[in-house]
């Protein structure tokens, strides 16, 4: 039961780390693009 619980554990924190990999890019990315906007 326990190896169970710690599957799930481990496949969410992948899930997570893979969300934050492909997603924090294209928040700097959006940064990026709104403050090069705000300066001209």
């Amino acid at each position: 039961m326990s190896y169970l619980i710690d599957a799930v554990m481990v496949t969410r924190e992948v899930f997570l780390l893979g969300y934050v990999v492909i997603t924090s890019p294209m928040g700097l990315i959006a940064g990026a693009l709104l403050l090069g906007s705000s300066e001209y």
